[in-house]
């Protein structure tokens, strides 16, 4: 059977009109799926949209590998929707070179809890997945409850991913597409991270960092309990590094359980990991796998240590000294998924976040103007000059949580090209933080420098200079009206 698209994806139009933004929930969902299915395929799939499935032509689904139809209670009002899914099932069934082993070519989105219908009978044998708990615009961070925005999130690209997967194993069956090798599906055996075993007080950012791996398509080891038996646990350690990429240790306040000669199991897995990867990156291990990373995290939160961890710490900082293939980082936890992610995709393409496909994409360069609450009025005139000269322009917002504000600061810091901060009503301190912040910003994530740095100043302000870290950063006096002219020292940097 030879088909001309990949997906054809049929929802009710009233689906895409129930967000109070310009993008619906359709629009929304499918720009994601499309991303998740290129990730997957290495290609961009080819996706028809129908928003009255009733009126689909049939001509269109013979031509379409997959189905992909989006349920809620308003489509199975419409009986001509039914009539027309049914008719699809059953007239695929009767292909006599339907290679899917009995699965339909069909996936179901639950959109709404069905309350005013059951789910017909042709449909009960075609894979479902369930995005109900999604709302119109998808903005889990606006949520104030930390551990609810990451449950969110988590299930929402486990159900995405799910999807995904789903849909691509159906078009390499049908033969649509290459074959996994070809393809690069994701192959679990070469995508892999040892996530080392912690102490008690860090279970809760290993399974948040699991999650994160998982999520983005790598396999994580251990995937089985390995026990504190001594004899075997070298072997069985060594042979997980084997088949890993990086290793990711996280250390808290607690030394951890005690397994050998006063030795803790966090401590016990980190120097097998680093004599794997002195051995590993001399060439002496699977030279197919290429260089072996390592990331040892201290939590920021540490206040109380006992001596062990004092001493176990100091020689983690010495094995930094020593070895250059590990970096301990002690940054919050958001910041070290992005650390994580961006070092390995140097050495696999991985599924980067939205901000990092936006910021691959766009062709404008763009600026961050950083200012206090008081002063967001006055740099209108500064944004506008900036836009119109091409450039694109971020803010800060004001409006939030204070962990969410400071989350989407950072982000802001790592998608620029270039940060002017806007010094008036701020005070010394609040000037210092922030050029301190973008001094910071490679270890938010960031891949290149920030071409231009620069500090605005309006009418009669003054600053004390001699305290301030201002190696590189441009010093604009806004005496004057507001032109190329003024902002030329800075324009001169961002442009190169």
């Amino acid at each position: 059977m030879h088909f001309k698209h990949d997906i054809v994806f049929g929802f009710t139009a009233v689906e895409n009109e129930d967000s109070t933004i310009d993008d619906g929930w359709i629009s929304i969902f499918s720009r994601y799926l499309t991303l998740t299915l290129e990730q997957i395929l290495r290609r961009k799939p080819s996706i028809q949209y129908v928003n009255n499935f009733s009126m689909v032509s049939q001509k269109l689904l013979q031509e379409s590998a997959v189905l992909v139809l989006v349920l809620n209670n308003d489509f199975f009002d419409n009986a001509d929707n039914v009539e027309v899914a049914e008719r699809f099932v059953q007239k695929e069934i009767s292909y006599h070179d339907n290679n899917l082993s009995g699965n339909t070519r069909l996936c179901l989105v639950q959109r709404t809890s069905l309350l005013n219908h059951k789910l017909p009978a042709f449909l009960k044998k075609s894979d479902i997945f369930d995005f109900k708990n999604f709302n119109a615009d998808m903005e889990f961070l606006n949520q104030s409850n930390e551990t609810l925005i990451e449950k969110v999130e988590d299930d929402f690209w486990l159900a995405m991913l799910d999807l995904s997967k789903n849909i691509c194993n159906k078009l390499i069956q049908l033969g649509i597409t290459e074959s996994k090798e070809e393809s690069h599906v994701i192959n679990q055996s070469e995508r892999a991270v040892y996530l080392a075993k912690t102490s008690d007080d860090m279970d809760r950012f290993r399974e948040r960092m699991k999650r994160e791996l998982l999520r983005h398509g790598y396999s994580v080891f251990p995937d089985q309990i390995m026990g504190n038996d001594i004899t075997e646990l070298p072997n069985n350690i060594g042979n997980f590094l084997k088949e890993c990429d990086m290793s990711i240790h996280l250390v808290g306040e607690e030394y951890g359980s005690i397994i050998q000669d006063n030795r803790s199991i966090v401590d016990f897995q980190n120097m097998i990991a680093a004599d794997h990867s002195v051995k590993r990156n001399s060439g002496q291990g699977k030279k197919s796998r290429g260089k072996f990373l390592r990331i040892i995290w201290l939590s920021p939160e540490i206040e109380e240590l006992n001596e062990r961890q004092k001493l176990f710490i100091e020689n983690l900082k010495r094995d930094v000294e020593a070895l250059k293939e590990v970096d301990v980082l002690q940054i919050p936890f958001e910041e070290l998924k992005a650390v994580v992610k961006r070092k390995l995709a140097e050495e696999f393409l991985e599924m980067p976040t939205f901000n990092e496909i936006e910021e691959k994409t766009k062709k404008k360069s763009s600026v961050y103007v950083i200012c206090d609450r008081q002063d967001f009025s006055a740099t209108d005139d500064i944004c506008r000059f900036l836009r119109e000269q091409g450039f694109e322009v971020f803010t800060p917002d004001f409006d939030g949580e204070l962990t969410d504000l400071e989350l989407r600061h950072h982000e802001n810091l790592k998608a620029c090209d270039g940060c002017l901060v806007y010094m008036n009503t701020g005070s010394d301190h609040w000037l210092q933080t922030k050029l301190s912040d973008i001094i910071k910003a490679p270890g938010l994530g960031r891949n290149r420098p920030i071409q231009a740095r620069g500090i605005y100043l309006p009418d009669k302000k003054e600053i004390d200079l001699n305290n301030l870290n201002i190696n590189g950063t441009v010093i604009i006096n806004g005496n004057g009206a507001l032109n190329e002219k003024t902002l030329e020292p800075f324009l001169v940097k961002l442009r190169k």
